[in-house]
């Protein structure tokens, strides 16, 4: 097996059990980011919506991973994004956090 082969492979692995994210573990501890929030976003068209946003930490994890990820639309991620941060509570990031421990368990399906 050739190694770009291999290397591929193993990315794959990598990004299906969000081991990739570890990393970002470094953001965390210099508080530049938490645990659970919302994800940045490359392109936001409505500013109100990019202000509400920012005013909330991003996060390693957050509704929007829990409820599709990258099987969802732009809207719905802002959609998902809003509501997490319309309701902060650590019950909701436990929530999140163990939804994302099931996914990591069992392997995204993307």
């Amino acid at each position: 097996e050739s190694d770009q082969k291999r290397q591929y492979s193993f990315g794959n692995i990598l990004r299906k059990y969000g081991v990739d994210e570890l990393p970002q573990l470094y953001n965390i501890i210099k508080n530049e980011m938490s645990f659970v929030g919302p994800r940045p976003l490359l392109s936001i068209r409505n500013k109100k919506n990019a202000k509400i946003r920012n005013n909330v930490k991003p996060g390693i994890t957050g509704l929007s991973q829990v409820n599709g990820n990258t099987l969802l639309t732009l809207k719905k991620k802002m959609y998902f994004d809003l509501k997490y941060i319309q309701d902060i509570s650590l019950k909701n990031d436990l929530i999140i956090i163990f939804k994302t421990i099931l996914i990591v368990l069992c392997g995204k399906k993307t």
